[in-house]
């Protein structure tokens, strides 16, 4: 039986502005299990047709229990089932029947007396509905075959009033692809007040329900560790990798231009990407309220996870689409991706070709940069595609020391000790951004992974304003 980790998401939305100060950016966290070892090989020599594949169609199945989405959050929520159908196709199931048995192991708060089961705006009771079909819900006779039970966990919404919504997918019976799995909203939670990005988290969700990060490889990539270099000291990052991630592997050494990328950096559960290296990606721990892309990097990963026979099938023109808007990390080389911020932001400042850029060292600020920001000016960014042209105008994220956001690997570090006594005194006691981004100075924008600039041109490059 194939090993599935439980996956929670929230969103943290802080007040920020120009230069921040006890400010943390939106975010996400999710809850910690323990791990087990897969249990089927991967058939990698055996083809698939398109004919074993057909696209994602979702049956959600609902309590009375469950108060109506806010309507915003339900229109966001029925976007973001029809981009997934158009997304993504699933092999067909030998089986897709969901049975009373397994669904009260998945989801037993769900099948309480008054479930009823919602076919748009179709309900009947759920458990009259079993026992008229002998115990099982024949997906095909809804047109469906996948099926997501949502509801609202009050108990762990209440513990966790950060928390947004959470997928997980329930633990198939062989080596098929999951029917099923359950998503948890707490619509009730204030932290919805602040966000503006549904139709994204509900994507991420869904990607999680189906197997996305939540499952563990056979033999999983074990972690390296890196040295990390201050102005006067060496400290040691300990780099995690994400299952099932060999194609994904060879295509972010593309994205990065980076050959010696080790794979593909994840958090410490290997479930979603590391925020740090991929930035506004779908599948990081963090979906702001910008941009948020679903690149080949995540595409390569969710197509290859899988046991015996392939689960997946992705758009390919969708995904190219978004990797085209994806800038974050394209081209930034292995001292981006293997090295500290201080690092990159050394080389790049003092790199020939970018005398003349305003912010040489993007996405981070230098110490002109933070000497600017911290006097109250804006930093100029041009992006061109050579036929559409942007300027972004952007300070510098700092912080103080102290907050409490996420976990860190590194010890909390200072912009003196980035910069030693090039810093300016005002800022040298302050941070750069929360400890997921390492506590480095990146430029305000990317820090909070707003959508204060809107969307770049498709395979843009910086060039001097």
């Amino acid at each position: 039986m194939m090993p599935h980790r439980k996956h929670f998401i929230s969103l943290l939305i802080f007040i920020s502005f120009g230069i921040v100060a006890d400010g943390v950016p939106c975010g996400s966290k999710f809850m910690k299990v323990s791990k087990r070892s897969l249990a089927y090989d991967q058939d990698y020599g055996e083809d698939s047709s398109s004919s074993d594949f057909l696209p994602l169609e979702i049956m959600v199945l609902t309590s009375s229990r469950f108060d109506p989405l806010p309507y915003d959050t339900q229109a966001s929520f029925e976007d973001a089932l029809h981009h997934m159908s158009e997304l993504v196709s699933v092999r067909r199931h030998s089986k897709p029947y969901l049975l009373k048995n397994a669904i009260e192991k998945c989801a037993k708060d769900w099948m309480g007396s008054d479930s009823r089961l919602n076919r748009g705006h179709f309900a009947r009771d759920a458990r009259q509905y079993y026992d008229e079909y002998a115990g099982k819900i024949d997906l095909n006779e809804f047109g469906k075959n996948f099926a997501l039970f949502l509801y609202e966990d009050r108990d762990l919404c209440e513990k966790d009033p950060a928390m947004l919504a959470a997928a997980n997918p329930c633990q198939p019976e062989n080596a098929e692809r999951p029917l099923v799995a359950t998503l948890i909203v707490c619509s009730n939670n204030p932290v919805w007040s602040g966000f503006k990005n549904a139709f994204d988290l509900f994507r991420h969700e869904i990607l999680h329900a189906l197997g996305y990060g939540t499952f563990n490889a056979k033999q999983p990539a074990p972690p390296l560790h890196y040295p990390w270099k201050l102005s006067q000291e060496t400290q040691y990052w300990k780099a995690h990798f994400m299952d099932f991630a060999n194609r994904a592997t060879a295509y972010a050494k593309y994205h990065f231009d980076c050959p010696q990328l080790d794979g593909v950096e994840s958090d410490e559960d290997k479930i979603h990407l590391d925020e740090y290296i991929y930035g506004n990606e779908l599948m990081t721990p963090n979906v702001g309220n910008g941009q948020n892309y679903f690149t080949s990097i995540s595409a390569k990963i969710l197509e290859e996870t899988y046991t015996r026979k392939q689960w997946y099938q992705v758009n390919q023109q969708i995904v190219k689409e978004e990797t085209q808007l994806y800038w974050y990390g394209k081209k930034w080389g292995c001292t981006f991706a293997k090295k500290s911020c201080a690092e990159f932001i050394e080389e790049k400042t003092h790199y020939r070709s970018n005398n003349g850029l305003d912010i040489p060292a993007f996405p981070f600020c230098n110490a002109d940069n933070l000497d600017v920001a911290t006097d109250g000016r804006k930093l100029e960014l041009c992006v061109t595609n050579g036929t559409d042209s942007r300027i972004l105008r952007t300070g510098c994220y700092i912080g103080r020391r102290g907050y409490r956001y996420g976990e860190s690997r590194l010890p909390a570090t200072s912009l003196y000790d980035l910069f030693g006594d090039d810093i300016p005194a005002r800022a040298s006691q302050s941070t750069g951004a929360e400890p997921p981004r390492r506590y480095c100075p990146f430029v305000d924008f990317v820090a909070k992974e707003d959508d204060s600039v809107g969307e770049w041109p498709a395979n843009s490059k910086i060039v001097k304003c």
